[in-house]
């Protein structure tokens, strides 16, 4: 590895240079860092992950919300589909996009990040990279 390694593109916590692909991380009691070199790279997966539990309770809580309003119980519905609204909402903004580069070594990175433009960008840079080793 060089010195002074030209970064080709980052996020987060994940750099990409011309030779390589680094990714620390570190947290309470944990720290780590990984490297894959770009001749090394077997695979890359994208894609993103969600809480699907909460469309769940968010159907449950507007169902209660009906089956209380049928009972006589003030303010159930309004309650229900308030709450529902509000799950239904965290749904969407707790997705988070997802890219995992995988070694022929089995070593993988998987780097979360929000932002789904800045993830195709890293991703693009990443194949271009790997396509000129």
């Amino acid at each position: 590895m060089e010195q002074n390694p030209s970064i080709i593109s980052s996020l987060e916590d994940t750099i990409l240079t011309k030779d390589y692909v680094n990714s620390s991380y570190s947290k309470i009691g944990k720290e780590y860092s990984i490297t894959i070199f770009l001749k090394d790279i077997s695979s890359i997966i994208y894609g993103y992950q969600s809480k699907p539990i909460l469309l769940l309770f968010a159907v449950i809580s507007i169902i209660l919300g009906i089956y209380l309003q049928n009972n006589y119980v003030d303010y159930a519905l309004s309650w229900g589909i308030v709450i529902g609204i509000v799950l239904f909402v965290l749904f969407f903004v707790t997705k988070r996009q997802t890219i995992v580069v995988t070694a022929h070594s089995a070593q993988k990175i998987i780097q979360i990040i929000n932002d789904r433009e800045k993830a195709k960008k890293f991703i693009e840079d990443l194949i271009a990279a790997k396509a000129k080793v």
